[in-house]
């Protein structure tokens, strides 16, 4: 996927959520996850409801491009 400079911003992580699952902090912008871009945050909810036992995902925080690997 070509990055776009969307992305999708974390504004809070509650506890159970996919987002406290990847270990994400607040105001983390979710560019992609498995190779599939992140343009809305009904996308991201898709993709952590399925069952990947692989999770690759890049982040941005702080200005910084992080990518992080997760296994179940």
């Amino acid at each position: 996927g070509q990055a776009s400079g969307d992305g999708v911003a974390i504004l809070e992580v509650s506890r159970g959520s996919p987002a406290a699952s990847f270990g994400l902090q607040p105001r983390d912008i979710v560019r992609e996850v498995n190779g599939e871009a992140i343009e809305t945050p009904e996308k991201l909810r898709e993709i952590a409801m399925s069952n990947s036992r692989w999770w690759r995902f890049t982040i941005e925080r702080d200005g910084r491009l992080m990518n992080q690997i997760l296994r179940y």
